[in-house]
């Protein structure tokens, strides 16, 4: 375990040379159940580094991952030695801080979706990334799954002809009226923290690398559980309803107020090019609803 005044003294080269070393920023079930254990899986890469604002959370994934540097601080662990690379896993709301963080220090910045909550401090992080030079990656991955790159080459040849609409379904189950405690965030608007904006969104990044990025968006959203209840303690949430009102970012997302964890069901049609050699345009329906 490494402190900032000894962190030089403590670092040293890594066991395998030519492996790309991770600094991981957050350790709830996500990071520990997809990137953390996905990463420990590829001998490429190298977890040395972690922190998170729980200490023993962090010091218990350090002893399951088998980190070597349980640190104090996000700065601490963006300025590590150790660190190549940095990977962002915290909630929405709390990856800005952890970002430019990371673009300060030079390190190249892996951020899981949403970039944050708002579009316009996704711009901003995208503009000051820029200009820094820092190379960036944000976690909507299922694009480059080799069933949806085959199907993107496919349309591309035109193997179905000239492609008109295409309608995506996403459901889960997780975002109803009863919530547990870990996802107790999740009901206020402000996280961006729900089916479509999350569940939604991932599938919505590789349709769009499909048949094109939306030109127009028109969208209705509901709101169907005003009210949901936390199944461990009985309390009660609410969050009211806020008008829908979607725009396209420059980052490269979707971002609407209504898009939220307590409206799941939501209507878009979206204009955008097909595939190339298609010369023409395709309307999109997306629907996602609960389960």
């Amino acid at each position: 375990m490494s402190t900032a005044s000894t962190i030089a003294a403590s670092s040293a080269p890594s066991a395998n040379p030519t492996s790309i070393r991770v600094g991981l920023i957050g350790v709830g079930n996500w990071a520990l159940n997809g990137p953390a254990r996905v990463l420990s899986l590829l001998p490429q890469y190298e977890m040395a580094a972690v922190y998170s604002q729980r200490r023993d959370a962090a010091q218990s994934a350090a002893d399951t991952f088998g980190i070597k540097h349980v640190v104090g601080s996000i700065d601490e662990l963006v300025r590590h030695p150790d660190v190549d690379i940095v990977l962002v896993l915290t909630t929405g709301p709390q990856h800005e801080e952890a970002v430019r963080a990371a673009i300060a220090a030079g390190k190249t910045v892996y951020c899981e979706w949403p970039l944050t909550p708002d579009s316009k401090t996704s711009d901003d992080l995208v503009e000051l990334a820029a200009k820094a030079g820092v190379q960036t990656i944000l976690g909507a991955q299922r694009r480059f799954a080799p069933g949806l790159r085959y199907l993107k080459d496919l349309l591309a040849e035109g193997y179905v002809g000239r492609v008109r609409s295409v309608r995506m379904h996403v459901t889960v189950n997780g975002f109803g009226e009863y919530r547990s405690k870990a996802i107790r965030w999740s009901a206020f608007p402000e996280n961006l923290m729900g089916v479509t904006s999350i569940f939604g969104a991932h599938l919505m990044d590789p349709l769009f690398s499909i048949v094109g990025r939306p030109t127009e968006i028109s969208a209705v959203s509901v709101n169907q559980w005003p009210e949901i209840t936390i199944v461990e303690t009985g309390e009660k949430a609410s969050s009211p309803a806020a008008p829908c009102s979607p725009s396209i970012s420059r980052a490269g997302s979707i971002m609407a107020p209504g898009f939220r964890s307590t409206s799941p069901v939501m209507v878009a049609t979206c204009r955008s090019p097909t595939p190339p050699r298609s010369g023409a345009w395709v309307k999109t329906t997306i629907c996602s609803a609960p389960a």
